[in-house]
């Protein structure tokens, strides 16, 4: 995509995503080239390619299933891998996530710290980047129920400070859907929009967005889905403590009986006396 020209000059202002951008650390994760993949995606990437389209993704091929993108959860025990498809912008965004169980954040880090492509990527304008089509980082072992949340920093060419991307609206700076998400064979298939603001706004802070999400494309494998259930799984009490609960209870009523009982036999002693 082009970025329009723009000499629009805005007030610096110190802001949290503008200091996120400048202090993740870089390389948290090895980057590794598609011809070391052992998990079949190398044999589909270039397949992966139809659907990095000039205008937003299609569902074109019926194996390609719409998701949301706030709703990404193992269903099954998995050692994700995180792909490079493509990517048509000419920022030099990084790619940040978290994984989380419940209330705690078990992994959080930076993916990819330069999302920019180095050689046979047919929509980019520029071939001096950092990432080749197919290098991946392996993001780790994690258990069902995880939940996995993918951001994107994204620095403002009209200001400087970063927005960040995700698929939380509420959470991205303009309050816009930045991301889409696929299920297809197996894996997900992420695309972003990193301009901000909406289609063709130039004012302000808007970037002059073709809101295309195709501007950094990723798919992840393997990835079997899960639901929001599986993320909040209902605690089942050991059969111990259902027992001891139960004789509890039963030595309670016992108890209650028992006094009742006495409490009677006082009533009657009184009343014939």
């Amino acid at each position: 995509m082009k970025l329009m020209a723009s000499k629009v000059s805005i007030g610096l202002t110190t802001t949290l995503t503008s200091i996120l951008f400048n202090t993740i650390p870089a390389g948290a994760f090895q980057i590794n080239t598609i011809a070391t993949d052992t998990t079949g995606v190398k044999d589909i990437i270039n397949e992966l390619q139809q659907f990095v389209q000039q205008e937003r993704m299609e569902l074109a091929n019926p194996d390609l299933k719409a998701l949301d993108p706030t709703s990404l959860i193992l269903g099954a025990d998995s050692n994700p891998h995180i792909f490079f498809v493509n990517e048509g912008a000419t920022k030099r965004n990084q790619l940040v996530f978290t994984a989380s169980k419940g209330s705690n954040v078990i992994q959080s880090g930076v993916i990819f710290p330069d999302i920019s492509c180095k050689s046979g990527c047919p929509i980019s304008e520029s071939n001096d980047g950092a990432l080749n089509i197919g290098d991946y980082v392996e993001l780790g072992k994690f258990t069902a129920g995880t939940v996995f949340k993918f951001q994107l920093l994204s620095k403002n060419f009209k200001d400087g400070l970063t927005d960040v991307y995700s698929a939380d609206i509420a959470d991205n700076s303009d309050g816009l859907a930045h991301l889409i998400a696929y299920s297809y064979k197996g894996g997900v298939l992420l695309g972003f929009e990193d301009l901000f603001g909406a289609k063709g706004a130039t004012s302000g802070r808007n970037e002059g967005s073709d809101r295309d999400f195709n501007d950094q494309v990723f798919y992840i494998s393997p990835m079997p889905l899960g639901t929001k259930d599986d993320s909040n799984p209902e605690q089942v009490p050991e059969p111990a403590t259902v027992l001891g609960t139960l004789m509890g209870i039963g030595f309670i009523r016992s108890a209650v009986k028992k006094r009742k009982c006495q409490q009677q036999q006082k009533l009657e002693g009184a009343n014939l006396s």
